[in-house]
């Protein structure tokens, strides 16, 4: 059974400016399940205070809640003395159109929540968790979506392979490279040929046919993922 909660004021009492953000975030955040967005719009209004102390008072609303969350990882990882988790943001232009469709999902704010997510990716099982997540939530995924998740695993494939961007400049595909130990996994042993034009750059000339969709695709996932296997 559907709830519902009626809030009143008398009509000379006026709302402060808190108060209003705390209603905007209610009214925003009302389908189901929504109880933990609402929580954390309150935790960046309120600040989320001292985190080995009592006071409620702290500037996250000036980050958000997730560069917060990055900011405190980092600084407890280098008091650890562990080294920094660094997210490399790998480019990937292949001449393909990938989003999620208003008919898909037609909320502006969840569409933009999954792209949030999509960003986040940073390994196969955060794609294949969001895929899920997507399927649960909104059903059978589009073929844009799918095209999009496959783009994401390769970001995400490419990255743990030391491959900082991959571009169709027809007949090669231009890998940007920083590191050619872990490329050469890729690059090793690749169809057609492979040129080094300096240190950072890799053309790789696949046969005819290779570059046609959804061939290029599927060649690119598996053999970034065998790469990837044997690290």
């Amino acid at each position: 059974h559907r709830a519902y909660c009626y809030l009143l004021l008398p009509k000379k009492r006026s709302v402060s400016p808190t108060a209003a953000r705390r209603l905007k975030a209610i009214e925003e955040f009302s389908e189901l399940g929504a109880g933990f967005q609402i929580a954390m719009r309150d935790l960046e209004i309120r600040g989320a205070g001292n985190i080995l102390g009592k006071e409620q008072s702290g500037h996250i609303a000036v980050v958000g809640y997730e560069m917060y969350c990055q900011l405190l990882d980092s600084s407890v990882r280098q008091l650890a003395g562990k080294p920094a988790e660094t997210h490399r943001h790998v480019h990937v232009d292949l001449g393909l159109e990938a989003f999620i469709s208003r008919s898909y999902i037609p909320s502006d704010r969840q569409r933009m929540e999954i792209y949030r997510r999509v960003a986040r990716c940073q390994t196969t099982e955060d794609v294949e968790q969001l895929a899920g997540d997507l399927l649960d939530a909104f059903g059978p995924l589009d073929e844009q979506v799918k095209l999009l998740l496959d783009l994401t695993e390769i970001k995400s494939l490419a990255g743990m392979l030391g491959i900082d961007s991959i571009i169709l400049v027809a007949p090669d595909l231009v890998f940007g490279v920083r590191d050619f130990k872990l490329a050469d996994k890729f690059l090793n042993g690749a169809p057609g040929s492979v040129r080094l034009p300096d240190a950072k750059t890799a053309h790789w000339r696949p046969p005819r046919g290779y570059l046609e969709m959804p061939t290029m695709l599927y060649v690119l996932r598996k053999r970034l993922s065998d790469a990837a296997a044997s690290l």
